[in-house]
């Protein structure tokens, strides 16, 4: 971070819903801490945000897989019923 600037990390107030487990609030964060910790790169004409040693380090955040699989089945479903109140 450029001296003076504030790290800052925002989250979507859709995730401030009890239906949303505390591991994947927790899992967002980690991640947004991990792009702090490692710079997107550039490696053949692509940009690389996402290296295989932040790879590493996200899977090893305890409720990776929990965390994913919420993702998967229940985010989406969260999404349409913000979209149908709103």
């Amino acid at each position: 971070t450029p001296p003076g600037e504030q790290n800052i990390i925002l989250i979507n107030r859709l995730l401030d819903d009890p239906r949303v487990p505390s591991c994947y609030l927790e899992f967002n964060v980690y991640h947004e801490i991990l792009h702090d910790l490692f710079s997107i790169s550039r490696a053949g004409g692509r940009w690389i945000q996402h290296s295989a040693e932040f790879q590493k380090r996200e899977k090893a955040f305890p409720f990776y897989t929990q965390a994913l699989e919420w993702e998967a089945t229940e985010l989406q479903n969260l999404v349409a019923l913000e979209n149908a109140v709103s």
